[in-house]
């Protein structure tokens, strides 16, 4: 994948875009941060070709590892705007929260089946608890996943 401002350029495996107009134009690029780098470096005068340098991207890119760094994290929320970050993840634990009062409920509800036989109305009440919370989880949900989309 060659991206460009984090928009796909090209995509394929490395013969299948080696030949490209635009991928030869980043190579070139490429190289000549390298050879800037090397004169820097080692005084050297072979030069490689365009072909060898695209090689060595796509294995500087493969050796990236490590963890993300925290201030890529606050960028991101920056650009978000730090009350929607807040909107979204209050969003997200009222959702967790709904859900675990859901589970309490079924929990009492079927411990409470188990001990005594209940009337329809005790078993209405719990349905509309239920409900009632679900219903909500399912608005968190909604709202979360718009505003996360």
């Amino acid at each position: 994948i060659l991206l460009d401002e984090g928009q796909i350029v090209l995509q394929g495996s490395h013969e299948q875009i080696k030949d490209d107009v635009k991928f030869q134009a980043y190579a070139q690029l490429y190289k000549e941060d390298t050879d800037a780098e090397e004169k820097e470096d080692v005084k050297d005068d072979s030069v490689m070709k365009t072909d060898d340098y695209a090689e060595k991207m796509i294995l500087d890119e493969k050796r990236q590892q490590g963890r993300v760094g925290i201030m890529n994290y606050v960028h991101y929320i920056k650009m978000l705007n730090p009350v929607i970050f807040l909107l979204i993840v209050s969003l997200y634990f009222v959702g967790e929260g709904l859900m675990v009062g859901c589970n309490l409920i079924l929990v009492k509800w079927t411990d409470q089946v188990a001990i005594e036989t209940l009337s329809l109305s005790q078993h209405s009440k719990y349905m509309a608890y239920y409900g009632t919370l679900n219903f909500f989880m399912f608005l968190c949900s909604l709202v979360y996943n718009i505003w996360t989309f």
